[in-house]
This record gives structure tokens, C-alpha cells and sequence, in this order.
């Protein structure tokens, strides 16, 4: 209502947004939507289409009724449940070759054909095969990040509640370097079966590295060495990859590790390996007072997209 009331718009401006917020506690997703296309909610095979009409959280674009009484729509979410916002550049994609525009049940349709093929299909492959679509429908090429022939910008952004409790776990016990280097092959070969079976895009180099690096820092360097001790590995492949290494050695300041680029420390073989796993990760914490290693790395990996996600961040900032 603010902005409605000021002065910065004429008669004839307007704009269209959704805004949209999880409480991650209850896991209530509460939306307002002003004039903007319906989002997608899916659950299992089951797509709706957000706001619905008539009901809270669905207004005209702003600053058309300066008088609006705003409400928000709620929903609850599950673990599994994905969800899909885009601009109408989407759907009006075929309006130059086809002179037509998108309906919602027709993008509707297009993601439930997808759905009822493979039901779990992570949220990021299901949007990327919309794009691909309906640019096919609509004879003009789009490709994420470096390519747009049709006459609008287009805006996609897809969320998935994931669950975090679906790992895999392997508990390694080595005796000494060469039992766990028999180990890290076996568990290598599976997880890159795993990963390629999975569509995922990471360099044979890249896994390699992450897991001989994150396990043999732990038992290295958090346990000691110590034939007692385990190594915990878990694993869960979703819309991206996610590893978890835990030892049980007695932690450390993971917030003072050196640079191992630094002159003062080229010649240092020590932290070299944390240096190795941020190089092949997108996101790298640590828990349990530096016992447990946690990272992930995207499934699809573009370098063309790393470069606009930096120069977007720096636009951002000096905005």
C-alpha cells in the first residue's frame, strides 16, 4: 500500500510480483501474488497451480487498486513437495513464431507428462525440461545463462523440500593407508555409478578428489591414525550431491587454517587438502567443533553460469 500511495508511478505503470516465504520450523509456505502467473505446487503426481482464484493471497498488479486489503495464502509443505516460480515470459514464449500464448494447463500438462514418467524427478531437471519444451513449442532457442531468442526475459526458480534424513552411510574402520585406499576405490565406483545413473555432472577428478581428500583428512588428521577409531561417510544424491565425512577425533579451529596459495606456505604440504575439497565443492561447512565435513556440489555444473552468478553478486553489491 505504500508504494501504491507514492508518487512515482503514472496512471498507466504497473508491475507484477509474488512474494513467498517458508517458516522452516513448520514448514508453512505464506505467498502473495499481484497479478503475477500461478506457481506450481507438486506433490508426488499431483500439480496445483498457486494462488487460486478466489481465494487469500491473489491480488491485481500493483499499483492498479491502491485501496487493496492484502492477504496471504498458506499451505503446508511436506518433505518431497517441489515447487515452481516463473515470470510470463515463459509462457508467452511462442507468441512471435506461433502467435500464441501459453496457457497455465497447458504448462501444466507439459509438467505432468514429465511427472508421470519419473515421479521423483529432482525439481531442477523438471524445470529445465519445461524450458526445453516449451522453447521447442515455441521454435526459438533459450539456453540458461547465455542464450534468449525470444522477445522476453524469462525468470525461473524452483524449490524442493528435500528430505535430509535419506542418506546412505558407510562406516570405514582402516587399519592402515593402504586399507583405506582399497576402501576409498570400492566406495568411489559405487558413488560415481550412483551420480552418472543420476544424471549428475561431476568430473571423475573432481569425486575422486573430494573423497580421498574429506576421508583421509579425517582418519589422518582427525583420528589419528588410530585403528579403533571410525571414519563415518554419508551420502545423499538429490538436486545436488551432498557428502558428510565425521571422525571421531577431538575437533579443530577450522576457522584458522592457512592459505596454502600464501609464499609463506607454497612449500607446506598442510592444508592443501581443504584447499582441494572447496575447489571441487559449491558448498563446504563444517559441524561437531570441526569433526564433521559437510559439502555439496551442483548437479549440473556450467561454468558459463558461475561467471554470471559473480558478475550478478557484484552488480548486487554496488547496487
Amino acid at each position: 500500500n505504500e508504494i501504491c500511495r507514492s508518487d512515482i508511478f503514472t496512471p498507466r505503470d504497473f508491475f507484477t510480483s509474488v512474494n513467498a516465504e517458508i517458516a522452516h520450523g513448520t514448514l508453512e509456505l505464506r505467498y502473495i501474488s499481484n497479478g503475477h502467473p500461478r506457481f506450481f505446487l507438486i506433490r508426488g503426481k499431483e500439480i496445483e497451480g498457486l494462488p487460486e482464484h478466489g481465494k487469500p493471497g491473489r491480488h491485481l498488479p500493483i499499483p492498479l487498486n491502491p485501496e487493496t486489503a492484502y492477504s496471504a495464502g498458506s499451505f503446508r509443505l511436506q518433505k518431497g513437495d517441489r515447487l515452481i516460480f516463473y515470470t510470463d515470459g515463459l509462457t508467452d514464449m511462442p507468441k512471435a513464431n506461433q502467435k500464441k500464448v501459453i496457457s497455465f494447463q497447458e504448462l501444466k500438462e507439459i509438467a505432468g507428462d514429465m511427472i508421470r514418467h519419473d515421479p521423483k524427478m529432482p525439481v531442477s531437471d523438471l524445470m529445465r525440461g519445461m524450458l526445453k519444451t516449451v522453447s521447442e513449442i515455441s521454435g526459438v532457442e533459450v539456453v540458461p545463462f547465455s542464450r534468449n531468442a525470444s522477445d522476453d526475459d524469462i525468470t525461473m526458480i524452483c524449490l524442493e523440500i528435500e528430505d535430509q534424513t535419506a542418506y546412505q552411510e558407510n562406516m570405514l574402520f582402516p587399519q592402515n593407508l593402504n586399507d583405506l585406499s582399497e576402501t576409498l576405490s570400492v566406495l568411489y565406483e559405487d558413488i560415481r555409478y550412483e551420480l552418472e545413473l543420476r544424471g549428475h555432472t561431476i568430473s571423475e577428478l573432481g569425486l575422486r578428489s573430494l573423497l580421498t581428500e574429506s576421508i583421509v583428512n579425517a582418519w589422518m588428521h582427525g583420528n589419528r591414525q588410530e585403528p579403533g577409531k571410525s571414519v563415518r561417510v554419508r551420502r545423499r544424491c538429490g538436486n545436488d550431491f551432498h557428502l558428510e565425512v565425521t571422525d571421531e577425533g577431538q575437533g579443530f579451529d577450522f576457522t584458522s587454517v592457512p592459505n596454502p596459495k600464501s609464499e609463506e606456505n607454497l612449500t607446506s604440504a598442510s592444508g592443501r587438502g581443504l584447499y582441494i575439497i572447496r575447489r571441487y565443492s559449491d558448498t563446504m561447512e563444517w559441524g561437531d567443533g570441526g569433526r564433521r565435513l559437510m559439502l555439496s556440489v551442483r548437479k549440473h555444473h556450467e561454468d558459463i553460469e558461475q561467471a554470471h552468478v559473480r558478475r550478478t553478486e557484484k552488480l548486487m553489491r554496488l547496487w
